[in-house]
């Protein structure tokens, strides 16, 4: 059977950053915070609607936190490109953006809190 979508994606972090990383995702890109289902693992589902689409682990390791992944980025399904980018200005949250004049989707590049790449495409 073929992949038919993006199911979720998942960051693991120690808690202290990630109740950072889940605050970042809910005000920047106001995923919310919702139900997570047993195991007893600790950390956050962060949903856009009904989908829970980001969740966040903790990550016990003994060894310090290293951000190493082979991951270039995440793209979400935006709307609204103009209010974005103005909250982006208002959080001092560095991005670029390119928009283009063929009707290509209006995108927004920006990093999250533990160093992963983030692609906002705006089809408005």
């Amino acid at each position: 059977m073929p992949v038919t979508g993006l199911n979720h994606y998942n960051i693991k972090a120690p808690l202290p950053l990630l109740e950072e990383v889940r605050d970042f995702y809910c005000t920047v890109l106001g995923l919310t915070q919702g139900y997570k289902p047993p195991p007893a693992n600790s950390g956050f589902w962060l949903y856009a609607g009904d989908s829970p689409i980001l969740h966040l682990s903790v990550d016990d390791a003994a060894a310090p936190f290293t951000n190493v992944t082979t991951v270039d980025h995440i793209a979400f399904t935006c709307v609204d490109f103009a209010a974005m980018r103005g909250k982006l200005d208002a959080m001092a949250v560095d991005y670029s953006f390119s928009q283009r004049a063929d009707g290509g989707p209006s995108q927004i590049f920006l990093r999250d809190l533990v160093g992963n790449g983030l692609e906002l495409n705006f089809r408005e």
